[in-house]
């Protein structure tokens, strides 16, 4: 079956090391977002079969309880959306209280995502949060509380002036949660935001330690490494959307700079929230970007797993990346299970330069 992603493209103020699409809203101009979601959705021309939605930005709680109801109305009414589709909410800690969680979890919502980012204050400033972290506890205590079958939060490593002693400290306040899926990543500096102009990129071995050092200690608390990024502590747990990504199901993105796989063919809206409103049809104005569903693009996302790639599945001859996948396991970078290849949490760590040497190999 399909996914369904929503972009709410708002943000009470814009984070320095974010390069997401998003910006600074009014009440005036999230209606207007609402109305243009629902008419979108409701003018698809897309034949969707969904068992995932995934409601991301931007900060989507900033939208309210009533706006994002009625989106969700809208896909449940549209689509052939299933009774046992995961539906997940990103969310900042700030805005949002026990009530609103409440009604959200009781009108289909089942999965939450907080954007918590650590539990040391001096990094949460940096990073130019808002939120402190009894806020952002009070936050995941509350969606338990609300019934929240799965929640999520988000870890940050290598941020400027972080230690690993303070790392080793977040994972452990976080796992004390009532969590069941932890996402943490590395801070990538990207051209455009504040923090680009301000930093240089962190210290290669430094990064290789805290990342480590995360999945180890992540590993030691419940939480199984099933992606570069993803920590879970159940098969249950882990963001079924997501894996769509991964696992090259069709997805449909809707909003500005939302993407989307559908038969075969990669699509997006531009980043441009007032083209998006101004536009009559807006998927008259869907730009395509490439062919997808192709072999290069199944070892490329399928080596992001954990649980790798098996090159039985591929279809044209793999002896060049065989070889080349053997010099890795050699190098401690990477494990074969039969005709199963994946790579190790060192290979994680150096996964672009692997992918792009095992995509060589397989083209010849």
């Amino acid at each position: 079956m399909d996914g369904i992603y929503i972009h709410i493209p708002f943000c009470a103020s814009k984070c320095p090391y974010c390069d997401f699409y998003s910006i600074v809203s009014d009440e005036y101009l999230k209606e207007q977002y609402k109305n243009k979601l629902v008419k979108a959705i409701m003018d698809c021309p897309f034949k969707i079969s969904a068992d995932t939605v995934y409601f991301g930005g931007g900060t989507p709680n900033l939208m309210g309880e009533r706006f994002l109801l009625e989106i969700l109305e809208a896909v449940t009414k549209s689509f052939s959306v299933a009774c046992d589709s995961e539906i997940t909410l990103e969310a900042n800690p700030t805005f949002i209280d026990f009530e609103m969680l409440k009604n959200l979890k009781n009108s289909g919502f089942n999965r939450i995502s907080f954007g918590v980012q650590s539990s040391n204050t001096e990094t949460l400033r940096l990073l130019g949060r808002k939120h402190s972290y009894e806020e952002a506890k009070n936050a995941i205590c509350f969606a338990h509380k609300a019934g929240f079958g799965h929640i999520s939060a988000d870890l940050m490593m290598s941020v400027p002036s972080q230690s690993k002693e303070n790392l080793k400290r977040d994972i452990e306040n976080f796992t004390m949660l009532p969590i069941d899926h932890i996402s943490s990543y590395l801070l990538k500096l990207e051209p455009g935001t504040p923090f680009y102009a301000s930093y240089t990129d962190p210290d290669e071995d430094f990064s290789a330690d805290c990342y480590i050092l995360a999945v180890e200690e992540l590993e030691k608390r419940g939480f199984f490494q099933y992606e570069i990024s993803n920590f879970a502590k159940s098969s249950r747990a882990m963001s079924r959307h997501n894996l769509k990504y991964w696992l090259l199901e069709d997805y449909l993105g809707i909003g500005p700079s939302a993407h989307s796989l559908i038969n075969g063919k990669r699509f997006y809206f531009e980043r441009d929230l007032k083209s998006f409103l101004n536009w009559e049809n807006v998927w008259e104005h869907t730009e395509f970007e490439a062919f997808g569903n192709t072999e290069e693009e199944k070892i490329m996302l399928n080596l992001r797993l954990k649980k790798g790639i098996d090159l039985n599945s591929l279809k044209r001859d793999v002896t060049g990346l065989y070889k080349e996948m053997q010099g890795f396991e050699k190098l401690g970078l990477g494990k074969f299970e039969g005709s199963n290849f994946s790579l190790t949490s060192w290979g994680f760590l150096l996964s672009n330069r692997i992918i792009e040497k095992c995509i060589e190999s397989y083209e010849g």
